[in-house]
């Protein structure tokens, strides 16, 4: 085989291939998502507290963010659910009633509040990443790599 074609082969090819592994693994998870999510049926829940987080360095706190604790009923059952995204729920205003998806099978361990960050944020961040990935070595091979080195 020509050699040309093995010179042309950028060295961070890896970087290309764990890029495109983890855009087709989040292709797949997203269309799991998406069909667990049509499964899952809309019930109101209560917010009756907040779990709090603190972000800090030492002894010096600079941001505090809140998991709301919410009461729902399902079936004539009630349940609690706090999620697992820590936000300024409180700054936002986020009072009162939210909606929650509810899985019937497990109603008091699949649970989400409906809303973009919940269901797709994860799915998000991963295209991002492999997306990056991707983009840094196709750069490369079209010879940003000079840019780069100097």
């Amino acid at each position: 085989m020509d050699t040309s074609f093995w010179e042309k082969i950028p060295p961070n090819w890896p970087l290309f291939v764990v890029g495109l592994g983890l855009c087709l693994l989040n292709t797949y998870y997203s269309i799991l998502q998406y069909f667990r999510l049509k499964r899952m049926i809309i019930v109101d829940g209560k917010i009756i507290g907040y779990s709090k987080s603190n972000s800090s360095s030492g002894t010096t706190s600079w941001n505090t963010n809140y998991a709301p604790i919410v009461e729902y009923e399902f079936e004539g059952e009630k349940y609690k659910y706090r999620t697992d995204y820590f936000m300024p729920w409180k700054r936002r205003g986020k009072k009162g009633i939210v909606q929650l998806l509810v899985e019937p099978e497990q109603p008091n361990k699949r649970v989400l509040i409906k809303g973009w960050f919940e269901q797709w944020s994860g799915t998000f961040v991963l295209y991002f990443i492999g997306g990056l990935f991707i983009w840094a070595t196709v750069a490369w091979y079209l010879g940003w790599k000079n840019i780069l080195e100097r």
